[in-house]
């Protein structure tokens, strides 16, 4: 979780990194506005470019979940 450096409460995401595409492409499929604590998460790539073309290749539709693109693929964030 991501802190304030002044404050140092939680400023509310989270990234997470996994070891392959499927994993992440999982994570984002299962737990996308899945609710925890009566909050809606939302799950995307933080950078997107080939695991979005991966996940068309696979029939999953991200154009609702998918962050801005730049070049770590593997890493996601979580929040809420």
């Amino acid at each position: 979780m991501v802190s304030d450096q002044e404050t140092g409460k939680p400023r509310g995401f989270a990234f997470i990194e996994f070891e392959d595409p499927q994993a992440a492409l999982s994570a984002i499929r299962n737990m996308n506005e899945y609710e925890i604590n009566g909050r809606k998460i939302r799950v995307n790539f933080s950078n997107s470019s080939h695991l979005e073309t991966l996940a068309g290749q696979m029939g999953m539709d991200l154009s609702n979940v998918t962050g801005p693109k730049k070049d770590d693929n593997t890493t996601n964030q979580a929040q809420g």
